[in-house]
């Protein structure tokens, strides 16, 4: 497995799965990101890692994903997975599949910093193919995950949810000190 991203979510995901013994390597573009990936423990992806990996695990940021998909598409092999960590996206913003297999799973908790621990919190997992669900709700499992199952035409309503099941307590919670 490539995880694309030595940030918050892709380290957190990343140590998450080398723990539970996942083939798990990390592609980043830049020194920094070769340094956090040094830091954390972790070993880099190379263009052969990209090449062989059955899953290719996008932790971008948002208006990232389409751009880094399109890049590697070339570069994975075929019938290999292309899998985003946003929410609010749909599959399509992988594009076309072009003989990949597309998803997305995306964590239901506020990452902080790449050592937080996920476990004990939901992913929205969706895809339209049954190996990489199975494949997703594995890796969900050894992460410690509970996987809620988001059809693609409710996507906008679970964002919708995750987004105020997170902020929308944080508003009230402002709302009430304010007044108290």
């Amino acid at each position: 497995m490539v995880v694309v991203g030595a940030g918050r979510l892709g380290g957190a995901l990343a140590l998450a799965l080398a723990a539970k013994r996942w083939p798990v390597r990390v592609l980043v573009r830049s020194e920094p990101g070769e340094a956090r990936v040094a830091a954390l423990g972790l070993a880099l992806a190379t263009e052969a890692h990209v090449a062989r990996a059955r899953v290719c695990l996008l932790c971008v940021p948002d208006k990232a994903v389409s751009p880094v998909a399109e890049e590697l598409k070339p570069r994975l092999a075929r019938g290999a997975a292309l899998v985003h960590c946003a929410g609010a996206l749909s599959l399509e913003a992988l594009g076309t599949p072009q003989g990949r297999v597309l998803g997305s799973f995306h964590p239901l908790v506020a990452v902080s910093d790449a050592r937080d621990a996920l476990a004990g919190n939901s992913v929205a997992v969706s895809t339209r193919s049954r190996w990489l669900r199975a494949e997703l709700e594995r890796m969900a499992k050894d992460a410690g995950l509970r996987v809620l199952r988001v059809d693609e035409k409710h996507r906008a309503a679970y964002h919708a949810g995750a987004v105020l099941s997170a902020g929308g307590v944080v508003a009230a919670l402002s709302a009430v000190v304010e007044a108290l």
